[in-house]
């Protein structure tokens, strides 16, 4: 009787097998820009000169006393001031004609004309009195006031009104203080420059910023809707509050404000590379890249479209063109850790698991503790067949990050490839305890358990792995090698039916159920498990050799050749096969042949150290040597096979599920 059938094994897979994509790594957009802030006083230009800490000292002294003037008085007109004010003022005005003189674009002028305004309307209210008591500086300020007074006269048709210069003076000191240890003072700045010009829609505008800065979102959003209101032209007010919208996760508010930014301005790259970012937040992949491809026309080195595109072409699949994305980035900037990441993500999609590798030997390079870039390296590893060293990513993932649940798990699929079932068994328990309840996690426990000859744990497993996934069919599957391997044969039938009722494409399922309908001698429906599983995937070496011995079985040895010859022809080291292509010849006479089958099968078994299969052969070759040398009439033994052990193929572990939100790309 042959009785030499193999199974398949257990089908789990390693990472990202079975099709349960991983998200890249670090999938937030990147953007150049969040805020333009205005400085009236200088056109085109945003940014101010630093100065020294004592200065921004100074200016918040000076704005504290500003507004403490202002509420004592009530208002910043014809005020009576007393000496000490006036004799303040005068030591202010006398640092800032130091600074500023004739220059009237720096940044402290407006300042400067609102001081004296105050001086010039109390001399020219008290200037008598002053003369009596202050003879010497009242003649001094009054020779620099008549002469900045002159000069201002000439410049401008208009004389701007005391609350509006004292607005722009407020608006200055705000600006100035932007970025200094001194920041959150620039909000009193603005709101009193608003107290007193309610019109004034640039100091809305950097009052929205300086509350956004601070994380003030809704007085912020009041502040950009008010500047909007005042200036409907105004695509920076139009840009920064569609940025704030997209903070709080109102995207298509975000889209309709850049839209306005891109009529007012079509050359705002900016506008346009947060539109396909917000784009993108609504899974509106397609257009986010027809923006990024946008800026990348306006200006052919942004890297960070190409980075957003490349995301993006991920999200899509599109891993090759993502490649293209991300060579492009790290051409522009080789010390670009996420674009590595993220390359060597798509590369892993495509298979492509040694660039991937070089990918994250970059990024580990560059940043010795990105434990994401250990994980993948790791998951590639072991794709590569390259166990231990996969084993050692894992181990670093857990030492920057004890409680990654994931990394226990993958250290316990590699650990299961070794063969070292218990210790696998421990990593898996410990995923368990960090929250990794999934069902992949709970098939791999019970077939390293099923290894370790824990029956009944195993099944426990197996059933708790599809109570959570009741399409789970490598579950069944799984579940079903293990009640065949212990007599179990009805409950068997049952899984591998079922799995192939949820995966009708499931070839090994077809070919260990044929295995078992064999070993229950329904031969005819063996054979046509067998055909369907090499029908789904012709490369099933085992299917071929496992229909042969159903063949030879009804002495079909013609046939069965045939079948063996297959699966040498797929796996030529396939020793088992070569034994009972021996003797399906001998069955037919053709000893000689068989000789030459046993023997390759002897050396194949001899370097493979499989001393079972190399007895059953040094005993068939005694047989036909003892039979020839006899020259007898007597045929061989017809229908014997190789006796083998049943061969468990590698274990197929799945990725679970929650390594898409592992993965998901928000900050650790």
């Amino acid at each position: 009787m042959l009785t030499g059938t193999q199974l398949t094994g257990d089908l789990s897979s390693m990472p990202g097998a079975l099709g349960l994509d991983s998200v890249p790594p670090d999938v937030t957009p990147r953007i150049s820009q969040l805020q333009i802030r205005l400085q009236v006083r200088l056109p085109g230009s945003a940014v101010s000169k630093a100065y020294p800490e004592s200065v921004y000292q100074w200016l918040v002294k000076v704005l504290d006393g500003l507004i403490d003037f202002g509420q004592r008085h009530g208002h910043y007109g014809v005020i009576k001031l007393t000496k000490a004010e006036y004799q303040w003022l005068d030591d202010v005005l006398e640092e800032l004609i130091c600074s500023v003189g004739e220059n009237e674009n720096h940044p402290l002028a407006p300042l400067m004309d609102f001081i004296i305004r105050i001086i010039a309307n109390y001399e020219q209210t008290y200037v008598p009195k002053l003369t009596e008591r202050f003879s010497e500086l009242a003649e001094e300020a009054t020779t620099e006031i008549s002469e900045r007074e002159n000069n201002q006269t000439d410049a401008n048709t208009s004389k701007p009104s005391d609350n509006e210069l004292a607005a722009h003076a407020f608006f200055c000191i705000g600006h100035l203080l932007e970025h200094t240890n001194w920041d959150k003072k620039k909000i009193s700045a603005y709101e009193k420059a608003i107290g007193l010009k309610p019109d004034f829609w640039e100091a809305f505008y950097n009052l929205g910023i300086a509350r956004y800065d601070f994380r003030q979102y809704t007085k912020a959003m009041v502040n950009f809707n008010k500047a909007i209101e005042l200036n409907h032209n105004f695509a920076s007010a139009y840009y920064n509050r569609g940025i704030l919208k997209s903070d709080l996760k109102d995207y298509e508010g975000a889209i309709a404000d850049f839209n306005e930014t891109i009529t007012l301005k079509p050359d705002h790259i900016e506008a346009v590379n947060h539109r396909g970012i917000a784009k993108s937040k609504l899974d509106q992949h397609e257009s986010a890249i027809a923006d990024f491809d946008r800026v990348i026309r306006l200006n052919p080195n942004h890297a960070d479209a190409y980075y957003n595109k490349g995301l993006e072409n991920n999200q899509l699949r599109n891993y090759q063109a993502a490649i293209v994305d991300f060579d492009k980035v790290i051409e522009l900037g080789p010390n670009d850790i996420a674009a590595y990441n993220n390359r060597g993500y798509a590369n892993y999609q495509l298979g492509n698991f040694q660039a991937t590798i070089n990918d994250l030997d970059k990024t580990i390079e560059l940043d010795p503790n990105n434990f994401k870039a250990y994980y993948y390296r790791g998951s590639a590893r072991l794709l590569l067949g390259n166990v231990q060293v996969a084993i050692d990513d894992f181990d670093k993932v857990i030492k920057l990050k004890p409680d990654i649940a994931e990394a226990y798990y993958c250290r316990g699929v590699a650990k299961k490839q070794l063969g070292n079932s218990q210790v696998a068994i421990d990593d898996f328990d410990k995923a368990i305890d960090h929250g990794l309840n999934s069902s992949e996690v709970y098939l791999n426990r019970a077939d390293a358990k099923g290894n370790s000859g824990q029956y009944d744990d195993a099944l426990v497993d197996y059933t708790e792995a599809i109570r959570i996934k009741p399409d789970f069919a490598e579950a069944y599957y799984n579940r079903g090698n293990l009640e065949q391997k212990h007599g179990q044969y009805d409950e068997a039938l049952v899984d591998y039916t079922e799995a192939i009722r949820i995966k009708p494409d499931f070839a090994e399922a077809y070919h260990n159920r044929g295995s078992l309908k064999g070993e229950l001698e329904q031969y005819d429906a063996a054979l046509a498990d067998y055909t369907e599983a090499i029908r789904i995937k012709p490369d099933l070496a085992i299917a071929y050799y496992n229909r042969g011995i159903q063949k030879a079985l009804c002495e079909e040895f013609d046939a069965a050749i045939i079948d063996y010859n297959e699966a040498i022809r797929i796996e030529p080291d396939y020793a088992e096969a070569h034994a009972n292509l021996g003797m399906a010849k001998a069955g037919l006479e053709r000893i000689d042949e068989a000789r030459s089958d046993f023997q390759t099968a002897l050396e194949l078994a001899e370097q493979q150290s499989n001393t079972d299969l190399k007895a059953f052969v040094e005993n068939q070759l005694q047989q036909l040597n003892q039979a020839a040398s006899k020259q007898s009439n007597k045929k061989p033994r017809r229908g014997g096979q190789w006796k083998g052990k049943v061969k468990i193929a590698e274990d197929f572990d799945e990725l679970p599920e929650s390594f898409t939100v592992f993965f998901s790309g928000e900050d650790e």
